[in-house]
């Protein structure tokens, strides 16, 4: 691989981005080569990223943004919702963007109402430097627990609490971004909770009424 290129993909996460502006950064040869040899994948138009980089984030930029809520928890080190609910690839773009193409071929828009892809229009609100091609973890858990049932937005909000601390969400952070109906999933936050399955029991029996204690 070209040096230009390779440096270029080391200080970029593997990914150039239109804004990178690959083929005048390291030119179009280059670029062309290492597509040719497999090194390179040309995702969409000006996106460019190494062969190496994970497929649902090379899914996700061929949309036309970045990978999100439930579809970062696996790159996150977050609980991973069961299908059918974890299934669709979710993808956050800005409230104005346009040309969203499939995330399997870039020569296919991506249809609407397509059950295999959700976008979120909430990518203005990205952090553009640590969140440019997948959310952070508050980003994610908030958009879970947007999205999904209570039980399990607490599942991975209760996994985002077991993370190392410089890296857990603060529920205070979260609080200020999320609707009122989503108050009670925060007030049962728990870093005890072992996995995804004890914090969905927890919930349940919960709302239930059937007290519930977390073993120390």
């Amino acid at each position: 691989m070209h040096p230009a290129l390779e440096s270029a993909l080391d200080q970029n996460d593997g990914v150039l981005l239109p804004g990178d502006r690959a083929e005048s950064l390291v030119g179009r040869g280059a670029l062309q080569q290492a597509v040719s040899l497999g090194e390179v994948l040309r995702v969409r138009r000006g996106v460019y990223a190494h062969a190496a980089v994970d497929r649902e984030i090379v899914r996700a930029s061929r949309v036309g943004g970045v990978l999100a809520g439930h579809s970062a928890c696996r790159l996150l080190g977050l609980w991973r919702l069961p299908a059918p609910e974890g299934d669709a690839l979710v993808v956050s773009v800005p409230a104005t963007t346009g040309r969203l193409r499939d995330p399997d071929d870039p020569s296919r828009p991506l249809a609407r109402r397509s059950g295999r892809v959700r976008v979120l229009h909430d990518a203005q609100r990205l952090d553009p430097q640590r969140e440019r091609l997948v959310v952070g973890v508050a980003t994610c858990v908030t958009q879970v627990i947007r999205m999904h049932s209570p039980e399990l937005g607490l599942a991975v909000l209760d996994s985002s609490l077991r993370l190392p601390e410089h890296r857990r969400p603060l529920l205070n952070d979260l609080r200020e971004h999320l609707p009122a109906r989503c108050s009670r999933v925060l007030a049962l936050a728990d870093a005890r909770a072992e996995s995804g399955t004890e914090s969905i029991l927890r919930w349940r029996l919960t709302e239930a009424g059937i007290p519930f204690v977390i073993q120390e």
